[in-house]
């Protein structure tokens, strides 16, 4: 019952004057392959020319929201004490921080984190030693105050203010960071 038992009749064979498929073979994108050339020559240049001229800390370390780069002395200051960056806004805006907070009851609606460090209203449980902010003092940066980011003291309108913007303005809740393994 198996396709061993068929007879499939005689084998195929090609004719005695048949080159192969080879015989007729030549390059038809020779455009391509000196394009793909230029490309590499031009990339490796522009390879050699970035690790010649650029700064690889761009890359491998967070910016803040002022073009500082967290964990370095690069930019307008030295920020090699804060090398986390703890984010204010949608917008991937943040600050410098020592280290990223772990908080007991994972967040506190009275106090907020700002370009200007932190900003804490009655009922707060957070200590400036538990969120470390690098020094952005003399940056002309929106301030928050209690008209700004807390009307009338109060968490459910400061989500609305004009400093917390539902997430998109210059202050935000301060919030733990702790990822659990």
């Amino acid at each position: 019952m198996g396709r061993e038992d068929e007879d499939l009749g005689e084998k195929l064979s090609a004719p005695p004057d048949f080159d192969g498929p080879t015989a007729n073979r030549r390059c038809t994108d020779v455009l391509c392959t000196i394009l793909l050339w230029c490309m590499w020559i031009c990339m490796t240049g522009l390879g050699i020319f970035c690790i010649q001229n650029g700064d690889y800390r761009l890359i491998l370390y967070p910016l803040d929201y002022d073009g500082n780069v967290c964990g370095t002395n690069y930019g307008g200051k030295n920020m090699t004490e804060f090398p986390y960056l703890y984010y204010v806004n949608d917008f991937s805006g943040g600050v410098c921080v020592k280290e990223c907070p772990t908080l007991e009851n994972l967040t506190d609606a009275h106090t907020l984190v700002t370009y200007g460090g932190l900003f804490q209203t009655e009922g707060s449980f957070i200590t400036s030693e538990v969120i470390s902010i690098a020094d952005y003092s003399g940056n002309d940066t929106l301030q928050c105050t209690e008209a700004l980011c807390y009307p009338g003291n109060d968490p459910e309108r400061s989500f609305t203010s004009f400093g917390v913007n539902q997430g998109k303005g210059y202050a935000y809740y301060a919030m733990d960071t702790h990822v659990s393994p």
